[in-house]
């Protein structure tokens, strides 16, 4: 749209002047009227002008024309709020379905065993309570009791496993120590053991030597003590197990003291010296593993101890019966475990994306066996009962567009403008509108369709305040800065009518006035001056 701008008074002198030169240009020509004055007619020339039909220059409304996509009012996309492999698709695209409707099933079998577990922790607790407000039977106390020693027996049974463990310990230790290293020392368990080959790493060399020194009394000691354990003692049981990791780490130096010494080594050949590497690293390889063999013992003892602490408490609770804070507590337990059941039952109903509406499938993304993240895509339901379409405006278009705006959509349907974004997308310099279907035609309209659209103009102005565009050849600007035009009079005299000006585009002004009074205008109003007669062509 050409930029508007308003005419200053030079601007209309100049268009004045030269619509007075055109006009002596083009040859205007000379016309015969007959003046009536005092009976007598009277021929004269008179100049000949171009008028316009007032009527052809009245403004109308600005309507805008676009096209844009058809898209439901209703609709929704489903994405799984659980990760994992797809179990199943119930439904293909346009099928119909209700609100509820289970669309896509993930495996779940890791969360159906989850709720099993939640329900009967919640049988449990439940049980438990039922139990302290009724009392506890004979019978109920007797399995109790029984239980506390099944438990008990298991932990003593725990303590000789550990004292057995501690032994074989030893012996791996032992084995890494003897074994391992006797093709590397001369005199190898003796108190003056010595390398049984020669290395430039004399540092190494001496530490070796000192470690396997140092590597018998270690041993020696280590295995007084593990032969001395009572399982019945299990302080001292508890004790050895927590002193053995560290009774590993010191056999740690001998094995990084001949690797060094290994690496630098004379006149040994290729074979003895891959041997001896690779006794080191086996060595280090059993040690290194036995920690896990400890804590698997310290683990075991710990969780019998802690059974066996909650039997007594539950036993010493049955003989004594619950008070009331027991009572209170035990409802707390109930509770948590009932949320966590709840907790579990949410998880497992997230299994299934289910429609929150009623529509037709436009999109299904999955299929089964298919692995999906926690917020993936899954399908797309629409209701296409109500219907909007959106598109994209210019800014020059923009401002003849507003909420309320009737609109013809397609060939024969109806809307209205519902949503006009407050301002234009920063990238396409265009303003996103929506228009609501009022009234379908008989041509059909579906979502995603292209569809042209029709936006009404505004109202012409009526009375005083009607517009016409009119050529700026037409305008008289005055001295005083006031504007005419001049209109045709029932005897062809010119008939000078004021005229505000307003919006100018291109050689074209929009003026007010009372010009509807008038059938026709002068095209070129030159040196015209009012009261004139002139012949109109």
């Amino acid at each position: 749209m050409d930029q508007k701008r308003k005419l200053s008074r030079t601007q209309l002198a100049w268009v004045s002047f030269t619509a007075v030169t055109l006009l002596a240009a083009l040859g205007l020509g000379i016309g015969t009227a007959v003046n009536k004055s005092g009976g007598e007619v009277v021929e004269a020339s008179l100049r000949r002008v171009k008028t316009l039909a007032v009527a052809d220059y009245a403004v109308t409304g600005v309507g805008v024309s676009l096209s844009g996509t058809v898209e439901p009012l209703d609709s929704v996309e489903l994405r799984s709020q659980m990760p994992g492999e797809v179990d199943a698709v119930t439904v293909k695209l346009g099928d119909d379905v209700y609100a509820g409707q289970a669309l896509v099933r993930l495996v779940g079998s890791d969360v159906a065993a989850q709720v099993a577990a939640a329900e009967a922790a919640l049988q449990t607790q439940q049980a438990r309570l039922d139990e302290m407000k009724k009392g506890t039977r004979g019978e109920t106390l007797d399995i109790k009791r029984v239980e506390l020693k099944m438990a008990e027996s298991n932990l003593d049974q725990a303590y000789r496993s550990a004292v057995i463990s501690l032994s074989d310990i030893f012996v791996k230790v032992d084995d890494a120590v003897r074994k391992h290293t006797d093709s590397m020392f001369d005199n190898d368990f003796t108190d003056s053991p010595s390398l049984s080959f020669k290395s430039l790493n004399t540092q190494s060399s001496i530490d070796a030597v000192n470690e396997r020194r140092a590597a018998k009394l270690r041993l020696q000691s280590w295995q007084a003590e593990i032969e001395g354990l009572d399982p019945a003692d299990r302080n001292a049981v508890i004790a050895a197990l927590d002193a053995t990791e560290s009774r590993i780490a010191e056999f740690e130096p001998l094995f990084d003291s001949l690797s060094l010494s290994l690496d630098r080594t004379i006149d040994v050949p290729a074979a003895a010296l891959l041997s001896m590497n690779q006794s080191v690293s086996l060595a280090r390889q059993t040690l290194r593993s036995l920690p896990t063999l400890v804590a698997a013992q310290k683990n075991a003892v710990s969780n019998l101890e802690i059974n066996i602490e909650r039997i007594e408490k539950e036993l010493a609770l049955m003989e004594s019966g619950a008070t009331a804070e027991q009572v209170a507590a035990q409802e707390a337990v109930v509770a948590q475990a009932a949320a966590g059941l709840r907790s579990a039952r949410v998880n497992y109903d997230k299994l299934v994306v289910r429609s929150p509406i009623a529509g037709k499938v436009m999109s299904v993304s999955v299929g089964r066996g298919d692995l999906i993240g926690a917020g993936q895509a899954v399908a797309k339901i629409v209701n296409d009962a109500g219907l909007e379409v959106q598109a994209f405006v210019s800014e020059g278009d923009l401002k003849n567009i507003e909420v309320g705006r009737a609109v013809v959509v397609g060939p024969d349907a109806a809307g209205v403008v519902a949503r006009v974004a407050p301002a234009l997308n920063a990238r396409s310099g265009k303003a996103e509108i929506a228009v609501v279907v009022t009234e379908l035609g008989e041509v059909s309209l579906r979502p995603g369709q292209t569809v042209d659209l029709t936006i009404a103009g505004d109202e012409v102005p009526q009375g005083p305040q009607a517009g016409w565009r009119v050529p700026l050849q037409a305008i008289r600007v005055k001295d005083d800065g006031s504007s005419a035009v001049f209109a045709i009079g029932e005897e062809g005299e010119l008939v000078e009518v004021a005229v505000e000006m307003g919006e100018i585009t291109g050689e074209d002004a929009v003026v007010t006035g009372s010009l509807a009074d008038y059938e026709r205008i002068v095209a070129l109003a030159g040196d015209l001056e009012a009261g004139e007669t002139v012949m109109a062509d």
